[in-house]
């Protein structure tokens, strides 16, 4: 997003700086407002299908950001984007907190591999399609999140069919020393 935004604006909707600004700004309070909320509200009992949800709920948001066509629907959409983070990581950890200390960390890990290596990889794809279309750029990265989510909660689902509260086993050595 923050490569793409700059260009998304001066294309699309002929403004600058003061404009990206008011965007990051809508985001922050999207954020802000939403985890006021997100620790009060009563979260689904399968938990990876929901953090997949949500995410796929992002990606959708990324997608409708290159749509946007006036300020005021961009500033919506970033509000809304922001809004979402906070319950990404209320259901994250709320999952989390379930297992062992070392399985959670390995976990954590695990899921900021993916998420990091996920925008690195983008990195390498976002600008080329941002210099010619800003617009195919949200769509491409947006419609893809939706993409992958929505395997991940299709095989979360899979996975958490049994509905029973999944047994952790301790039997990893722990990775780090405390």
């Amino acid at each position: 997003v923050a490569m793409a935004m700059p260009a998304l604006l001066a294309a699309r909707l002929h403004a600058g700086a003061g404009a990206y600004g008011m965007v990051l700004a809508a985001t922050g309070a999207g954020a802000f407002g939403a985890n006021l909320v997100a620790g009060n509200v009563r979260l689904p009992a399968r938990l990876p299908v929901a953090y997949c949800l949500l995410w796929a709920a992002s990606g959708l948001l990324l997608a409708l950001t290159g749509s946007a066509r006036t300020l005021p629907v961009l500033l919506a959409v970033s509000t809304a984007s922001g809004a979402v983070a906070p319950f990404l990581g209320v259901t994250l950890q709320t999952h989390l907190s379930a297992f062992p200390p070392a399985a959670r960390r390995r976990l954590m890990a695990l899921d900021l591999t993916v998420i990091r290596s996920a925008g690195t990889t983008s990195l390498l794809i976002v600008p080329a399609l941002a210099a010619a279309s800003p617009t195919t750029a949200f769509r491409a990265g947006g419609l893809t999140t939706v993409a992958v989510s929505a395997l991940g909660a299709v095989a979360a689902r899979w996975w958490s069919r049994d509905a029973g509260a999944l047994p952790v086993v301790e039997t990893a050595g722990e990775l780090s020393r405390e």
